[in-house]
């Protein structure tokens, strides 16, 4: 007779051919907000599918999951869903659970893919509500229908979405961030009324980016001081510049109307963060903010053409410092750090005393606000044209090439009216018309880099003579074009 040990080992072993041979369900869990009212989390549609997988005898063989996706645009990107269908292409799935059939899709080209990926595999598809036969003619009819549903109404929950931003506008209100329960940061959940504490931050950090700071230095500030994102986690740099360059920061709707709430910083304030940082962009040639000198990293090599850094001459400690090339095999360029910025700035001055801005100042106020306006028209009409171009289901009496030709006509508006716009760079050396090299020299040093970056290429070349002294003739100073 068999003892206790030996049943139950022998209980193990059958169990565990059981469950070798047991069909294999991929479990699919995919959450979007937007698409339906039902928001049951990830892991809670993973959890009641494994429990489904289990009461039908099925072995989980992987777990595909898209965390805040949708499955209704058509330019939609679902990895979990696209792994899914490679898997299924490849044999490895005899069975699909989902929490919901829609959350499995909401497009009928999306099951008809399924579909074909499926053919002959016999393939079942569970979920809470019953379970489908894939290569089944009657149940891929019945799955057909839900989709459809699905789409249609994906598609109606968008259009009041659409009417209802829309009245929005007409009364001078814009759209919380994050949806119902959400909140733009410095304000409650009404979006109108500011939270102090968050308000102040807003404000400080935007002087603070105006006056060069990094944005990951006054991240790492707000942290300390205990100041969180609306979610409660640290703000990032990436959220910090949203918040920033928000158009409800500076209370103004998304086509540039204002809005009815007080905003947490000025439209011009706003701009000058924006200027602040686009200068800060790969294509500006100042290096980073920690530069201690006003050419290190500027002002170039007249041989190798890469940027020079401060170096001293003479003994350790006792040297003169001066601007050289410290490439390695190059090493041509050297001239003293004193003479050098002391001309260069007074050819900045000079510059900024002779030019005339007058066009520039005219089209940074009155002319500017119309123009910004303008461009966010037309940008807006440029993003309805190309979600339509995304769905033309709901436009029949709109072929393809009429978009096409639509969108390129707006991208050519834009593109004049964007020529017209003062640049960051403009309204920067705008600012300092007429500035003198004592005033120039009380500027913070990332200032004075920012104005000799946005005037000149300057180039150390050969030294005509040795010996102490500067000639003027040895530095080649080069204005920068407009479109720099």
């Amino acid at each position: 007779m068999d003892t206790a040990d030996q049943r139950l080992a022998r209980a193990r072993v059958e169990g565990r051919r059981k469950l070798a041979d047991a069909p294999r369900a991929a479990v699919y869990c995919r959450l979007s907000v937007a698409a339906v009212g039902d928001t049951t989390k990830v892991e809670d549609q993973e959890r009641i599918s494994r429990e489904l997988a289990k009461r039908k005898g099925w072995r989980v063989a992987g777990v595909y999951a898209d965390n805040n996706k949708s499955a209704w645009q058509p330019n939609r990107n679902r990895p979990g869903w696209d792994q899914m269908l490679k898997d299924v292409e490849a044999g490895l799935v005899d069975a699909i659970v989902v929490y919901h059939g829609d959350r499995l899709v909401r497009q009928p080209l999306d099951l008809e893919t399924l579909f074909q990926l499926a053919k002959g595999k016999g393939i079942r598809l569970a979920s809470p509500t019953g379970t489908r036969d894939l290569d089944n003619d009657d149940d891929q009819y019945i799955l057909t229908i839900e989709a459809a549903a699905a789409r249609r109404e994906s598609a109606s929950i968008s259009r009041r979405k659409k009417a209802g931003f829309e009245r929005m506008a007409r009364e001078g209100r814009a759209p919380v961030p994050g949806g119902i329960g959400g909140r733009a940061f410095g304000y409650r959940k009404n979006g109108r009324i500011q939270i102090p504490r968050e308000a102040a931050a807003v404000r400080m950090a935007a002087d603070r980016v105006i006056a060069g700071e990094a944005l990951a230095t006054i991240c790492r500030d707000l942290a300390a001081r205990g100041i969180t994102s609306t979610t409660g986690h640290p703000l990032m740099y990436a959220g910090l510049k949203r918040i920033l360059l928000r158009p409800r920061t500076a209370g103004l709707l998304s086509n540039g109307e204002p809005g009815k709430w007080k905003p947490l910083i000025t439209p011009a304030a706003q701009q000058e963060v924006k200027d602040a940082l686009a200068l800060r962009g790969p294509k500006h040639p100042i290096t980073p903010a920690g530069s201690k000198h006003l050419l290190s990293g500027i002002a170039l090599c007249w041989a190798c053409r890469k940027p020079v850094q401060i170096t001293n001459a003479g003994r350790a400690g006792k040297g003169i410092k001066g601007y050289a090339c410290v490439t390695p095999g190059c090493r041509k360029a050297r001239r003293n750090a004193a003479h050098l910025d002391a001309h260069v700035i007074g050819a900045v001055c000079g510059l900024l005393s002779s030019w005339d801005f007058g066009p520039v100042v005219a089209r940074g106020t009155a002319e500017g606000e119309t123009l910004h306006r303008e461009i966010a028209m037309w940008e807006r009409r440029l993003a309805e044209a190309q979600e339509t171009l995304g769905d033309l289901d709901d436009q029949p009496a709109m072929t393809t090439q009429q978009l096409l030709r639509r969108i390129r006509t707006i991208q050519a508006k834009l593109k004049d009216l964007r020529a017209r716009e003062v640049t960051p760079r403009q309204r920067m050396l705008a600012s300092r018309k007429g500035i003198t090299p004592e005033e120039f020299q009380q500027l913070p040093l990332y200032d004075q880099r920012q104005l000799v970056a946005a005037c000149f290429v300057v180039t150390i070349l050969p030294a005509s003579r040795r010996g102490p002294g500067f000639n003027s003739g040895d530095v080649e100073i080069v204005q920068r074009g407009e479109d720099e």
